[in-house]
């Protein structure tokens, strides 16, 4: 029944009628009813914007505050035949398969004479008077449209009067709520960012089995849950799996965009769900950027929140990350300060997972202040030798990286979304900051500088460091986000990857973004120790990335691998292209907020 949703602008409409005519039935109208006997009765419902309640009208297409409902095959309408409260099912309708009408008719192969019937309907192919289900799963298929709801929840009562011609007439009044999301970024993203899922939870059900009578929506029967999933076109297999979303939907069309102001008529979100006040309603939107592969969720919560039986609640939301990073901060090791890696070629800048490579527009001499540094390194006796002199000396050096991997407590967060040149990121480690590392070791920070454990490292000869690498297993506490209160204690490192070259020794020329999203790598102030040709990299990075992504899998999937990632301190070719290894709790190189 009430299904369609068209055009739904900012306004809220307390009851809204279907509408019909009274017009003779033609000769496929009557192929829609079981039979036609001598005592056919016909109840139409009225959607004339006169009998609307509590709505303002404004014809299209100049606008529509509230809803359009229309009628589609499959709706159907129970009356209380005998006064009894036992309700009986239409047994045909004017409605087509395929139709959306403004207007029905349904016809009951009875004789009714009575004065009025009170009328009920439960949703689309309903089996019952007395029951309404709201779905626990809602599928939209374009922007500001709601075709479905009838199949997910729309249900109302109503009295149908008898006219002059012996007809009843009836004017539905929704029992349903309708809440309409409009999220928008005043940020201004790509348009290769949209929005793919939504999951709503409340303090008490929303989705399942309700009881109904001629007040409404009842109590919640058993089974009912407190969730329901929203999803465009395609459904997930769970909220994890949105990161299977680049690999198997790659495509704007699968996906509502982001605009930078509301705009229900771009992507509009449409939830059937119970009327009442919930004490706590929480949504949750789920991103995907097709261009660089990152995804996760962001979350919008409220107290108190009331949804009225009837009337469309429009929330609109300015979805802002609190976390950027600027793509201008990878360097080859020890360039020149602000010499960057693709400087003077932008259009090759590309960071995101499933890059194209590149064989032009980086550094490839010594001549051009974006080249690495190749003096420093490969000296055992002299820390000053293997120390940066140019861009580099804003890192952290040798000895405060080896503390940080001991002491940092890190922690992988997959769902910790970021932005950068204005497109979506996802994945990082939360890791202790020095100065919180100092603290605990009730030590100042500038010593943690001078040694690690009684050793300077950054003109050490000594091989296979055991301190230079740690592995974090599936134990719950390392992939547990800090709490709120101590938060202040960690930085957040986000996993961007860094440009490398292919391993074939025919594409060595060129550059390509690699483990953007699963690997972060982050040049110190120091050289190698050995030789002068690399340079100490901090470096994190999952263990488990599941090679299978598709609609059975996500990118991290249990049921393929343990969990697990790794923190290490390796010596890198200095031609690399990646951030420098600083404080990001403070804004300042490569973290803009």
């Amino acid at each position: 029944m009430n299904k369609l949703i068209t055009k739904l602008f900012l306004a809220t409409i307390a009851m809204a009628g279907f509408t019909a005519c009274s017009q003779d039935l033609t000769e496929e109208q009557k192929k829609n009813t079981k039979e036609n006997p001598k005592y056919l009765t016909e109840f139409f419902a009225t959607n004339s914007a006169k009998t609307r309640t509590g709505a303002k009208y404004v014809t299209i297409p100049s606008g529509l505050d509230g809803l359009l409902f229309y009628w589609n095959s499959g709706d159907q309408i129970w009356i209380d035949k005998d006064n009894d409260g036992v309700y009986v099912k239409n047994d045909g309708s004017d409605i087509q398969s395929g139709s959306k009408l403004e207007d029905a008719n349904f016809f009951f192969n009875d004789q009714l004479n009575a004065t009025s019937y009170k009328v009920r309907y439960t949703g689309n192919n309903s089996s019952a008077a007395n029951e309404v289900t709201f779905a626990e799963t809602q599928i939209q298929t374009a922007p500001n449209d709601a075709s479905n709801i009838g199949k997910y929840g729309d249900c109302g009562v109503a009295v149908a009067t008898k006219n002059a011609q012996g007809k009843y007439q009836f004017t539905l009044q929704h029992k349903a709520a309708y809440m309409v999301l409009s999220p928008y970024s005043t940020y201004g993203f790509s348009s290769s960012v949209g929005v793919v899922a939504v999951y709503v939870t409340a303090s008490k059900p929303i989705s399942g089995k309700f009881a109904f009578d001629d007040n409404g929506v009842g109590e919640a029967k058993t089974g009912a849950k407190n969730t329901i999933a929203w999803f465009y076109k395609q459904e997930l297999l769970g909220r994890k799996h949105i990161s299977s979303f680049n690999s198997n939907f790659r495509d704007q069309q699968n996906m509502l965009p982001l605009p930078t102001a509301a705009d229900v008529t771009q992507n509009g979100i449409i939830i059937t769900m119970p009327a009442g006040t919930y004490e706590d309603l929480t949504i949750e939107y789920g991103l995907v950027d097709i261009a660089t592969g990152g995804y996760g969720y962001y979350k919008q919560t409220f107290k108190n929140k009331t949804l009225v039986a009837g009337e469309n609640r429009v929330l609109s939301r300015d979805i802002k990350l609190d976390t950027e990073f600027d793509p201008n901060e990878y360097y080859a090791w020890d360039a020149v300060q602000n010499e960057y890696y693709w400087k003077g070629a932008p259009n090759k800048l590309r960071v995101g997972r499933n890059m194209p490579s590149e064989s032009t527009g980086y550094a490839t001499s010594a001549s051009d202040p974006r080249f690495q540094n190749e003096i420093p390194g490969g000296s055992t006796s002299n820390v000053a030798d293997n120390a940066a002199t140019r861009g580099a000396t804003v890192a952290f050096n040798h000895n405060e990286a080896l503390w940080l991997i001991l002491n940092g407590e890190a922690k992988w967060d997959e769902w910790k979304m970021y932005v950068m040149n204005k497109h979506l990121y996802n994945g990082g480690i939360w890791i202790k900051t020095l100065k919180q590392i100092a603290l605990e070791r009730r030590v100042t920070v500038e010593s943690l500088k001078e040694g690690f454990l009684g050793m300077d490292f950054r003109a050490c000869p000594c091989t296979n460091n055991p301190h230079a690498k740690r592995t974090f297993n599936d134990a719950a506490e390392n992939y547990e986000r800090p709490a709120k209160a101590d938060r202040s204690k960690y930085m957040f490192m986000p996993a961007t990857g860094y440009f490398g070259r292919p391993t074939l020794a025919s594409q060595q020329n060129l550059r390509i973004m690699l483990f953007c999203g699963d690997q972060g790598f982050y040049w110190t102030s120091n050289a190698g120790v050995t030789d002068n040709k690399g340079a100490m990299a901090f470096t994190f990075q999952r263990n488990d990335v599941n090679p299978i992504v598709d609609g059975d899998h996500s990118r991290y999937d249990a049921d393929e691998a343990s969990p697990s990632f790794t923190i290490s301190l390796v010596n890198f070719d200095k031609y690399t292209g990646a951030p420098y290894l600083v404080d990001f709790s403070q804004t300042g190189k490569f973290r803009l907020r």
